[in-house]
């Protein structure tokens, strides 16, 4: 069906900055149309609720630094990769990283 392939193509990525602000990438066609960091909205710090926010704004892959074994299989549930990237990557060689491969 054609919302299936454009779905393929309309890939939206989130970088983790830590469960409390993501640094956002939206990607269509191989061309990034939107960078943005937004705040979770449903952070705690006894529970930051890093997966549901990943979920509620329908990432396709989740990039992060460190992340604990019950948030990845979480997300791994709902659909959602997540990739480990080094504790040294900044954001400018994140971006040019996830360019790349798409």
């Amino acid at each position: 069906s054609n919302s299936s392939a454009a779905s393929d193509v309309y890939k939206r990525q989130a970088a983790c900055l830590g469960s409390q602000k993501y640094f956002l990438i939206d990607r269509k066609q191989g061309k990034t149309i939107l960078k943005q960091v937004i705040e979770n909205p449903y952070f705690k710090k006894e529970a930051p609720y890093g997966t549901r926010f990943a979920k509620a704004i329908r990432a396709d892959k989740v990039f992060t630094k460190q992340i604990g074994e019950n948030a990845r299989k979480s997300l791994e549930n709902w659909g959602l990769d997540t990739e480990l990237i080094p504790q040294e990557m900044d954001l400018d060689n994140l971006l040019k990283k996830i360019e790349e491969e798409s």
